[in-house]
């Protein structure tokens, strides 16, 4: 069977996306959509084998003795596990603990059954005797096991291990390490047993011992192929959360630099990794220099020029900003294609220009913040889907910039420089209107005095403005943190504080101001199942399914029953845990305040406590209670002090703009310190920058007043 036919059988068969599908493979969508169009086709071995892998765990071949048709636990969660448990309970009824003619694949295929049993995934219906009959074998079912492995020598592995199924290689990874196999078989027979059964060097670079035991033979093997290189990006740059990767303490920086300059020059070069190497910090200990990042982000550019000069069709979205004379609306907010348009009243502008007025336009026509006043900037990992992950992998300390991060990033950016000019041909100040907040109106409003903002010379260059903003925020965050610890701005002890405060270091007022989810498995397993669209509670059939399982709920009227027996077990723990309940005629929320905060904690990974009703902080302190929520004091959330690090340094993010850095210390060349244009976005950028730290002040102080009513 050719690849192409595979690949859409797979999407056929487990119901993924083509997306979902790019990801398990290692390759992008538009790769993946070439593949199944014809255009091109797969050729490199990792690749191959991660297809012919996916390909065995959804479908079942007519081979009795394949691995399609062998047990395999995947996970819990995982719809593939639910495929096995009639045969897991078959062959646990039939389990012979004197039984000796075992294979190595029907070894792996029994330890793949204690799994099952190990994590109490069997059939909801199975009578409890039989459960405990079960659990009872897990000793027998162990000893049968280390006894087929103990008989592995130096002389018989290539006799037993062959033929093993791609499903089972890690498995058998895993037990012949465990069983110390490793410790008495020879560098060249083990590797030779494990060719035999294809095992993929990725197999063996997650596997600590395996490359420990053989390490100048897995240093080889991995420079035997430029395209390993791979396995070395993802073990230093690419954010995965899965399996970690070990490389052989052989491997020098010398031969990991040359293996990575081969790959960036090969034709085969993920432009994926291309960016990953460029964006990331340099690790001159590893080999990965300033040189193979210049190379990198050469390689990089050179593939996105030609890319997008051969798919002229891509979509490119794209945000407008107008100003009407006939608009009577604050704002109308219309789609043109990939065009989003903005178009603002100029008489209810006019009619608006007050100080407070201007700044509260941030909130409500120009939303930097929500009616929480929770800033609306960050990436959110709500937000994160199918547009971020094209032709994208992430980094391992990269800012998330995801297609709805970007949107509003470009689209706020657009709306304040159309803003700022307005002001101007109105007579008004923007930067002036920042200052009389700081200057006048924390003191008569709230009676903060002593805070100070100088505002730039409008005479000024805006590279200068730059310079002096970039100075006043600093000053201004300094003012913040001073009066908060002592509860009034001491002007002697700010004149010798000289350390500017991270963001995230920043408090606030009250010490209970936000509120997390806690370290508490419960509560992300019950965010998962209730608002993600990779939840197994979304579809149940082409009538009943919806983006969410939140969603499902309360737009359709579903009965327990109608859910599916994989899907039940999730279902009982939410009725355990009393998200939801069964009621006469349908499945229903316990409490529709409750799934509502959850909710806002799931999109902005923060609540405001004291934007809620006394039934809500209620309902938030009934969660705390269970362990499920926790509350903290700062000024910023987590994600919004996340946000102020990518754009003005690069303490926590390779990928971030470091615009505090390169302005305050000059760190500029020659033709970029002429660069008005670029200097006037800056501008605009830290404006907002400072907008927003209007907005989480002034609530800080507005929070305060509220607590105590």
């Amino acid at each position: 069977m050719n690849y192409k036919k595979k690949l859409q059988e797979i999407i056929d068969v487990s119901g993924l996306s083509q997306q979902l599908l790019a990801d398990e493979i290692g390759t992008s969508l538009v790769t993946l959509n070439n593949w199944l169009n014809g255009k091109s086709a797969p050729t490199r071995k990792a690749l191959l084998e991660k297809i012919d892998a996916l390909y065995s765990k959804y479908l079942q071949n007519e081979d009795k003795d394949s691995i399609g048709k062998r047990i395999k636990y995947y996970g819990i969660r995982d719809l593939a596990t639910v495929i096995y448990l009639k045969s897991v309970v078959e062959l646990l009824e039939n389990f012979n603990e004197n039984k000796t003619d075992y294979d190595l694949n029907d070894i792996l295929e029994l330890y793949n059954v204690y799994l099952y049993v190990d994590n109490m995934a069997l059939p909801k219906d199975l009578d409890q005797d039989k459960v405990e009959k079960f659990v009872e074998l897990k000793p027998n079912i162990l000893k049968t096991i280390s006894s087929f492995f103990s008989s592995i020598t130096e002389e018989n592995i290539l006799e037993i291990v062959q033929d093993v199924g791609f499903d089972y290689h890690d498995d058998l990874l895993s037990l012949l390490t465990k069983h110390k196999i490793h410790e008495r078989v020879s560098s060249g027979k083990m590797l030779q047993a494990l060719n035999s059964s294809k095992v993929a060097i990725w197999n063996m670079l997650t596997n600590k011992q395996i490359v420990k035991q053989y390490d100048q033979d897995i240093k080889a093997l991995i420079l035997s192929d430029i395209d390993n290189a791979e396995y070395i990006i993802q073990k230093y740059f690419e954010k995965n959360e899965g399996k970690d990767i070990y490389l052989p303490e052989s491997l020098t920086k010398e031969n990991i630099h040359d293996i990575l300059e081969g790959y960036l020059n090969s034709t085969n070069a993920n432009p994926n990794y291309m960016q990953l190497i460029a964006r990331a910090r340099p690790i001159p200990s590893k080999g990965i220099d300033d040189k193979i990042k210049l190379l990198a982000k050469q390689k990089h550019k050179a593939w996105n020029d030609n890319f997008f000069k051969e798919n002229e069709s891509v979509l490119i979205f794209d945000t407008k900003v107008a100003i009407s004379d006939s608009q009577k609306e604050p704002v109308d907010i219309s789609q043109d294609g990939q065009t989003s348009k903005f178009t603002y009243g100029r008489k209810w502008l006019k009619e608006h220009l007050d100080n407070l007025s201007v700044l509260s336009n941030f909130i409500h026509i120009f939303p930097i913040a929500n009616k929480h006043m929770l800033l609306t900037l960050p990436s959110y990992s709500s937000q994160l889907g199918i547009f971020e992950r094209f032709m994208k992998v992430a980094g391992r300390d990269e800012y998330p910039e995801g297609a709805h991060f970007q949107f509003i990033d470009q689209s706020t950016l657009i709306q304040t420089m159309m803003y700022e000019n307005f002001l101007r041909s109105e007579g008004k100040n923007l930067e002036g209107i920042i200052a009389w907040y700081f200057n006048e109106h924390l003191k008569d409003t709230f009676g903060a005095d002593g805070f100070s903002y100088v505002a730039s010379s409008t005479s000024a260059t805006y590279l200068e403005r730059c310079q002096h903003v970039f100075g006043e925020m600093d000053s201004i965050i300094k003012h913040f943190k001073l009066y908060v610890e002592n509860g009034f701005l001491d002007q002697e002890l700010l004149a010798i504080t000289s350390k500017t405060p991270d963001y995230k270091e920043l408090p606030s007022q009250l010490s209970d101001k936000y509120v997390y989810a806690a370290e508490s498995p419960e509560i992300f397993e019950i965010m998962h199942h209730l608002f993600s669209d990779q939840s197994g509670l979304t579809y149940i059939n082409d009538t009943l399914k919806d983006k969410d399982f939140a969603s499902l709920l309360a737009n359709h009227e579903i009965k327990y029953r109608e859910f599916h027996d994989y899907q039940k077990q999730s279902l009982d723990k939410l009725i355990a845990w009393g998200i939801v309940k069964k009621a006469s005629k349908r499945l229903v929320f316990q409490s529709k305040r409750q799934i509502l905060i959850l909710k806002n904690l799931f999109q902005t990974e923060a609540l405001s406590y004291y934007h809620y009703s006394t039934e809500g902080r209620i309902e938030i302190n009934t969660m705390v209670n269970k362990g499920w929520l926790m509350k903290e004091g700062s000024l910023l959330t987590r994600p919004e002090a996340k946000y102020f690090s990518y754009y003005l340094n690069q303490k926590e993010f390779s990928n971030g703009h470091d615009l505090r850095n390169i302005y305050m210390h000059a760190a500029m060349s020659k033709d970029d310190k002429l660069d008005e244009e670029k200097h006037y976005k800056t501008y605009i950028i830290v404006l907002r920058f400072l907008i927003a730290l209007i907005i989480k002040i002034d609530d800080d102080f507005s929070a305060k007043i509220r607590s105590t009513s």
